[in-house]
Formats: C-alpha cells, structure tokens, sequence
C-alpha cells in the first residue's frame, strides 16, 4: 500500500488527510486524479473552495477518491504503546520511587532488582 496526503488550510489551522492506494502514483499523476475528482464537486461547493484558496475541501475530495477511484483509509490503529509502558511496572519515575533515596544531593537507589539502578548511580 502507498500512503497519499492531501493538505489544506495554513499556519496553526494546517491539516492532512492520508489515505492509501495499492498503485503507486507519481506526485503529477496523483495531482491529475484529484483534479479528475476536484471536478466532479458541484459547482457552488466548487466555487466555495476556490474562494477559500483551498483551505476547505480536501474532505470532499478523499470521500471521492475513496469512493470512485479505489484509495482507502489506513486500518484503524489497533494497538498504542507510550515508551513508559516499556519501564518497570508502576514506575512513575526515580524520585517518587519508595526504594530511592538523597546522599550529598544526589539521588541513590536502594532496589537491587530496578532497571534504572545503574543508571542512577552513574550520575
């Protein structure tokens, strides 16, 4: 599958829509669909985006792309992990752990199973 992009507005109202093909396009060829389906949009909503300078629109062109040119949205995301997910069971960090504790200012750690130990000490 080939991912495909459509922006539209500007500044902190930017966005993009991704949608994916099993062709791969060049950067004209895909151009040239979105026309092809740019001109299939009723006139007034057509109108409408020209006014805009093409910060609407690129919704209406990927439900048409979807619909009559084969591209489809990228699955759903079906699992998410943040990095903290990847530390020790409950760690919320260094500091608030009940095994650790201050010498001179520094911070020492007193669990002989943690990850993070040598690490600390390091520094």
């Amino acid at each position: 599958m080939y991912r495909y992009t459509i922006g539209q507005d500007q500044w902190e109202c930017y966005s993009q829509i991704e949608i994916i093909h099993t062709e791969k396009y060049s950067k004209e060829e895909f151009l040239n669909i979105c026309k092809e389906a740019f001109r299939k949009i009723n006139i007034k909503d057509r109108k409408d985006i020209i006014e805009c300078r093409g910060d609407s629109g690129a919704y209406t062109i990927k439900d048409i792309l979807i619909k009559e040119y084969g591209f489809s949205l990228p699955n759903e995301i079906i699992c998410h992990i943040h990095m903290v997910d990847l530390f020790p069971d409950n760690f919320a960090s260094c500091e608030d752990c009940p095994k650790s504790y201050m010498l001179n200012g520094k911070l020492q750690c007193n669990n002989q199973k943690c990850e993070f130990r040598d690490f600390l000490n390091e520094v």
